[in-house]
């Protein structure tokens, strides 16, 4: 969102809604999309594989309150993690909803390690089709694999303040209810490192084996 579009927001919202609610939502990055229905929080990748991680607002089975409009920045390693594609992002707006910015805005690298897509928004122009219950995406991002080293928080839900929040078709801030869940892209197995040695010691036999070993 730009400055002051949350703000407009909670202002254009508010006649219909005057409470506080305490539910706890996800604001989750999927790291395999290709599953729906499910959140994966890890994926396995060698250096140089493509990936493509969703950004998924998870509402739970029941959430009465509904979602009026969002915004979520998502930031990642870059040492780990570099935009494959241009653009590599893109907004999955809901049927009937607009958006501030259809085209994330993509910064490779903001320093401290750092990159950022800034930011996935909608919002409901009409307060009639509101978010309910269930698994809802945001949108998608494309990466590289660079340098896979298995530590957690490679790609993280990021609330830029002033900027981003979530808000309820009650008119109501609720950013804070949400949980912010990271993804993480871990290498191959140790074992992998282990068959491609004794592939290298035993020669052509290791390396017959390798490739039996590799479809179990």
């Amino acid at each position: 969102m730009k400055p002051g579009q949350l703000t407009w927001l909670l202002a254009a919202a508010v006649v219909t809604g005057t409470a506080g609610n305490a539910w706890a939502q996800l604001v989750a990055i999927d790291m395999d999309p290709s599953s729906p229905g499910t959140i994966e929080t890890t994926l396995t990748a060698s250096n140089g594989d493509p990936i493509t991680v969703a950004v998924v607002l998870d509402l739970g089975a029941s959430y009465a309150p509904g979602v009026f409009s969002y915004g979520i920045t998502v930031r990642f390693d870059t040492v780990e993690l570099s935009f494959n594609g241009a653009p590599a992002s893109a907004n999955t707006i809901p049927a009937g909803w607009t958006s501030f910015a259809p085209t994330p805005t993509e910064t490779e690298n903001i320093g401290g390690g750092l990159g950022e897509v800034f930011n996935f928004n909608a919002f409901d122009p009409s307060f009639a089709a509101s978010l309910g219950s269930g698994m809802h995406v945001l949108g998608t991002i494309s990466f590289t694999a660079d340098g896979v080293s298995g530590d957690l928080g490679d790609i993280t839900p990021y609330i830029t303040a002033g900027f981003d929040g979530i808000i309820d078709s009650g008119g109501l801030e609720v950013t804070s209810s949400f949980v912010l869940q990271s993804g993480a892209v871990v290498p191959e197995p140790a074992h992998a490192g282990l068959v491609v040695g004794l592939g290298l010691l035993f020669g052509v036999a290791g390396r017959r084996w390798l490739s039996k070993a590799q479809i179990v």
